[in-house]
């Protein structure tokens, strides 16, 4: 004999097990009560409903993603050249060139690649190199080529 055990020499429910190891098996359907996996490498899963404490990943591609809070993120544009993120109390929107413009309780403010201000809109002024000054004279400007 082989060792091996038939269905036609088994009756139902006639096999029980305290513990045991399975080295190799190939499993096309199982029902588990509860299950304590280590690791488990799977190449395809469907899953309806889960209760996960936490995820860590690199990297996870999603349809939708809905969340109470987010912490720590930046927004990027489908060709990487624009960001959106939260820095303190601004609100970022950046360029891949450098120039980005804060958002914060205060106003709006934007800066060229080297961090300087470019121009602002506070509750007080807005200050531009089109549009007024950064002291109470405010003014308009003709384009250049006037």
């Amino acid at each position: 004999m082989d060792g091996s055990i038939t269905a036609n020499l088994m009756a139902a429910n006639s096999i029980t097990a305290q513990n045991g190891a399975l080295a190799n098996a190939s499993i096309t359907r199982a029902k588990l009560q509860d299950a304590i996996i280590g690791t488990a490498q799977i190449d395809d899963l469907a899953v309806t409903a889960a209760k996960i404490a936490s995820v860590y990943a690199n990297r996870i591609n999603v349809g939708a993603l809905r969340g109470i809070d987010v912490y720590g993120a930046k927004f990027r544009s489908s060709d990487g050249l624009t960001s959106l993120e939260i820095i303190g109390e601004n609100v970022r929107l950046a360029q891949s060139n450098g120039q980005y413009v804060n958002v914060n309780p205060d106003g709006l403010f934007g800066y060229n690649s080297g961090g300087s201000q470019r121009f602002s809109v506070d509750r007080l002024l807005v200050t531009s190199a089109a549009l007024g000054t950064s002291n109470s004279n405010v003014y308009l400007a003709p384009e250049s080529t006037n």
